[in-house]
């Protein structure tokens, strides 16, 4: 591989590769910011994300991708089946390794930055392509700076989607708990002035069935209550 300097735009590139990382506001922005800049310093116009499917690590799901018409967004790939069979090897021995492309790919070469921590989270590819026909020595140094990067960013995206479902399931709840109480009020107020009308003595009745309806009335009264507490937290 020739060696080669990165320059002034590619250094830039990273400086804002850290800056888009940290700042976006969604998961699904995080990835596409990630895979755009990092293309910008590896001077790069093919790549794609694939994440592990956590119900299966042998399968990767792209994403996110640019100039991978063959293989959109969404796409799946066993990397047990594919057609290099060393690969799935490789991408678990190596943090970032090259290899060359094959014809279906279009490409020279294929860049692979591994996404590990305790667990394989997927992997980041970028084909060289026109101009830039191979990896030097220097973008492998950056790839595996990159990486750790990246491993971050994705992990803090996952964070912030995780805490926007639960946001989302907390206002439903809350909504929930106001359309259950406020019909459970009213209800309850007829049930305490009957109750207190029959306790009072004015109307005969069974003990047993004025004891059953003291206890509906305490329990009524207790969710009323939870309701109360549930609300506040809003």
């Amino acid at each position: 591989m020739a060696k080669k300097k990165f320059d002034r735009e590619q250094i830039l590139s990273f400086l804002e590769l850290i800056e888009a990382i940290t700042l976006t506001e969604s998961y699904q922005k995080t990835l596409e910011k990630l895979l755009e800049k990092t293309a910008e310093v590896l001077d790069v116009q093919q790549g794609c994300i694939l994440l592990a499917n956590p119900k299966n690590s042998e399968e990767l799901v792209i994403e996110c991708a640019f100039e991978q018409k063959a293989r959109p967004k969404g796409h799946r790939i066993n990397l047990t089946l594919t057609a290099h069979p060393n690969l799935y090897k490789a991408i678990f021995q190596n943090a970032v390794f090259v290899r060359k492309g094959g014809p279906e790919e279009d490409v020279e070469q294929v860049l692979y930055i591994r996404l590990q921590t305790e667990e394989f989270l997927g992997v980041m590819v970028f084909g060289a392509k026109g101009e830039k026909k191979e990896f030097n020595p220097d973008d492998i140094l950056i790839a595996q700076a990159i990486s750790h990067l990246a491993i971050a960013s994705i992990q803090h995206g996952r964070i912030i989607e995780k805490n926007e479902r639960l946001k989302t399931i907390i206002s439903e709840r809350m909504s929930l708990a106001d359309e259950i109480r406020n019909p459970l009020m009213s209800a309850g107020g007829f049930a305490k002035r009957a109750f207190e009308k029959l306790n009072s003595g004015e109307i005969g009745i069974d003990p047993k069935i004025l004891e059953y309806l003291k206890r509906a009335l305490k329990n009524y009264q207790r969710v009323e209550n939870l309701l109360g507490e549930l609300l506040k937290t809003k």
